[in-house]
């Protein structure tokens, strides 16, 4: 029998190759382009070539078809909030239900990094808070450091 031999992983050793980051946002591009594509936005071709006004103009078109009662809930809109693809694909597969943890929206995937941006949002919402209080303006935002 013949020993198979044991696959090195891309990050073996500590060293990320250098293609890794750029690969990986261009995965994220296809998923995202197939659930477009899924939603009814075009073809690929098409999607592609949209600009983000025709990509919302055509967003509340579906969410308008689906307050009429003649479609389902377009939940696309997840992706352009910037809701993690991977949350916004486990909340349609399980419904609503079973989700990791939920804050600003359901979590599915990756439940330490969404609630350290969980986190950052509340943080930046209570120095807003304070910053009206004080009667300051949102121009003076910058002498803030947020992260």
């Amino acid at each position: 029998m013949k020993k198979r031999k044991k696959r090195r992983s891309k990050t073996e050793g500590g060293d990320k190759l250098p293609f890794d980051d750029e690969m990986g946002k261009n995965q994220k591009a296809i998923k995202v382009l197939q659930r477009l594509f899924d939603a009814g936005y075009g073809t690929e071709k098409e999607i592609v070539n949209m600009t983000m006004d025709e990509m919302l103009v055509y967003a509340a078109k579906r969410f308008r078809e689906y307050k009429a009662g003649k479609a389902d809930f377009p939940h696309e809109m997840g992706i352009f909030l910037g809701y993690p693809l991977g949350d916004v694909k486990g909340f349609i597969e399980h419904h609503g239900r079973n989700c990791l943890c939920s804050g600003y929206w359901k979590v599915y995937e990756n439940e330490e990094k969404a609630c350290e941006t969980f986190r950052l949002y509340a943080r930046v919402k209570q120095i807003a808070m304070d910053m009206v209080r004080q009667g300051m303006g949102f121009g003076m935002a910058e002498q803030y450091q947020f992260v």
